[in-house]
């Protein structure tokens, strides 16, 4: 059980886009897809042509271009060892493994004041780890379903539902965490996180993909088995913390904070009613809409069309389309949504306009014409120029609608999956920290004064 509340004076700093999967979790035939080569391939022969063959000869004909060439693929290497080094862990070790980066990093941010962001010490950090729903169930639209798996790969029987294995191991990993150095024993190279109380509350979001429910009584079950009394409070949750005797039934009201949509994994924001099968669909999300709109509950949403992508490229586009997004909030306009990975680009390699512009605007258009919706820089915040772009984007908006991003705008990591662009979590920490396109004032906003309006009521 968590320790006793610490009490309202309580300063909390916020991670509120994380995500706590060991390596079997994912589903990775998925993630896979994004790595292959023949993408390129068909990019480099369809632009270059017979140049392809001058560029390649030049290339051997120059080791300085070529030793860059290998440093660069080594990094990216030496980062997804990075990231499957973390997720070797079990969970309540990589809470840990977070605590202690934070910590040992030089200097710390982390001490036995608390922890320090700009001019700010906090006493606690809240972390949100969004469950996935990666169990690809219906056969006409994922790509990596069973029957196609079963053409493509010997062993294709399909796993058991990986999102009650993510449960488990999740509370699990919560448990060993708050209990570490009393209850349970402390992972080797982690003696100095022996001394209670842990630094972390940890309130999961549950990933949901409503097509994954036969029915709308099925669907309707399980929010009730997690938020029929739901009140959206920091003491019913924080309350709740760690208590899990290892029933999955039993988990009940409160054990999550929020829920995670994904559409990349299959999740269809507003399903066409164009089919019995869609008419079905659109009751569902609309019933799962009402009910969070109703009670407060917040969601979180993947922005964009990146990450685990299951869908065939016509499909993932259709279904991440941010103009589902607008049609939803048009009928369920106190929605409290949180889109990720808010865009700050403008020009790719200076020259080229950036093809998620149009994304940021209509992003920004959401947040100023609606009193709940929010984003999160998870992701994208992994170097100093994030933030001076951010900046940049506040300041050419209307006075009234930059001051409304400002308080719309979460912190957020996107750990372990952001160890593919930055090589730590105390790193993209300190980014925030020692930036000076914010004030400390804007620094208190991101990372504790708006993520905590997110995530509770009252």
């Amino acid at each position: 059980m968590a320790e006793e509340t610490r009490g309202d004076s309580t300063r909390r700093f916020y991670d509120t886009h994380l995500h706590a999967f060991d390596l079997t979790h994912p589903d990775y035939l998925a993630f896979a897809k994004r790595f292959t080569l023949r993408p390129l391939k068909i990019a480099l022969y369809s632009a270059l042509g017979a140049g392809l063959g001058v560029i390649v000869e030049l290339l051997e004909h120059t080791p300085r271009v070529l030793l860059r060439l290998h440093a660069w693929i080594d990094k990216r290497l030496l980062r997804m060892q990075n990231l499957l080094a973390v997720m070797q862990n079990d969970l309540g070790s990589q809470f840990l493994l977070l605590e202690g980066d934070l910590r040992r990093d030089d200097p710390p941010l982390l001490d036995a004041d608390g922890l320090h962001i700009g001019g700010q010490t906090y006493d606690a950090i809240v972390l949100t780890p969004l469950m996935m729903d990666f169990d690809p169930e219906d056969p006409d639209d994922l790509r990596l379903s069973f029957r196609r798996r079963e053409k493509q790969y010997r062993y294709s029987a399909p796993v058991e539902r990986k999102i009650v294995k993510q449960v488990l191991d999740l509370f699990r990993g919560i448990q060993r965490y708050l209990g570490s150095g009393t209850h349970f024993k402390t992972p080797k190279g982690l003696e100095i996180l022996t001394s209670p109380p842990r630094i972390f509350e940890i309130y999961p979001f549950l990933g949901l993909n409503t097509r994954n429910y036969a029915t709308l009584d099925k669907l309707q079950e399980l929010l009730d088995k997690y938020f029929a009394g739901y009140t959206g409070k920091h003491a019913d949750l924080h309350a709740h913390m760690g208590a899990f005797d290892g029933e999955i039934d039993h988990l009940g009201v409160h054990a999550f904070a929020g829920i995670k949509l994904y559409p990349p994994l299959g999740f269809h924001p507003w399903p066409p009613t164009d089919s019995e099968q869609g008419l079905k669909d659109r009751e569902k999300v609309e019933h799962l809409y009402t009910v969070c709109q109703e009670r407060g509950i917040p969601i979180t949403v993947h922005g964009g069309s990146g990450g685990f992508a299951v869908l065939k490229r016509r499909k993932l586009k259709a279904f991440t389309a941010i103009e589902h997004w607008e049609t939803v909030l048009a009928a369920f306009p106190d929605l409290k949504l949180c889109i990720a990975h808010f865009p700050v680009k403008e020009k790719v390699f200076k020259v080229i306009p950036d093809a998620r512009h149009p994304l940021r605007k209509a992003l920004i258009r959401l947040v100023t014409s609606h009193p709940n919706v929010y984003v999160d820089i998870s992701c994208r915040a992994t170097n100093a120029r994030y933030y001076r772009k951010l900046k940049r984007v506040l300041h050419r908006l209307p006075a009234e609608n930059a001051q409304k991003l400002r308080e719309r705008v979460l912190f957020g990591t996107d750990f372990s999956i952001h160890l593919m662009w930055i090589e730590s979590y105390s790193r993209f920490v300190r980014l925030l920290s020692e930036t000076t396109q914010l004030t400390e004032e804007e620094k208190t906003l991101l990372g504790s004064t708006n993520p905590e309006r997110f995530l509770f009521k009252g």
